[in-house]
């Protein structure tokens, strides 16, 4: 074989993601309104609509906070960078809302080394029509399993660094892509 067909026909490993940290935000609501309201208290979204998506990679999903993401503090930082760093898992999803999700993904960029990190999240509900929520969450998992370590944000089938800044009225980012 050529040198070209060797590296066509090269095997790359894509390790698999295990684990998702759901933590609020639009993305998990049932509705649009004030950033209380709109919350499944019982339990995620996230898993519908992974199983209507078809997606077959074994998960495990935690539910660590129903928050819109206006309303997290430090301490909620804390708490999620604590179960990032205390996971044995490498490559972790975490869904978030949209607003504060670049302090959220600096802090952790700060606190946990060694690990893929990629957030996501949402302009529109799931079960509105229209929403992107689904789009966001495949191609964050897609993310999660293909980047070397390090935290990112994927969101609008876009791949950030850990200090994106996302304005929400503007229908743009001021930053960097990644990829």
């Amino acid at each position: 074989m050529h040198e070209l067909e060797t590296r066509l026909f090269s095997v790359h490993v894509i390790q698999s993601c295990k684990l998702i940290f759901v933590t609020g935000g639009t993305i998990d609501k049932s509705r649009l309104g004030s950033p209380t309201v709109g919350y499944n208290e019982q339990r995620s979204f996230i898993l519908d609509r992974l199983n209507q998506a078809f997606v077959t990679i074994p998960l495990s999903i935690e539910n660590l906070m129903n928050k819109s993401s206006r309303l997290m503090t430090s301490k909620d930082r804390t708490y999620i960078a604590n179960k990032c760093k205390e996971t044995p898992e490498h490559r972790i999803l975490i869904t978030h809302g949209t607003v504060t999700m670049s302090d959220t993904a600096k802090f952790l960029c700060r606190k946990v080394k060694g690990k893929t990190i990629v957030m996501t999240g949402s302009f529109v509900p799931f079960k509105i029509q229209g929403s992107d929520a689904l789009f966001n969450l495949g191609a964050a998992l897609i993310a999660v399993q293909s980047l070397p370590s390090g935290v990112y944000v994927c969101m609008k089938g876009e791949i950030y660094q850990y200090n994106f800044k996302y304005y929400h009225h503007e229908d743009h980012y001021k930053t960097k892509k990644v990829y």
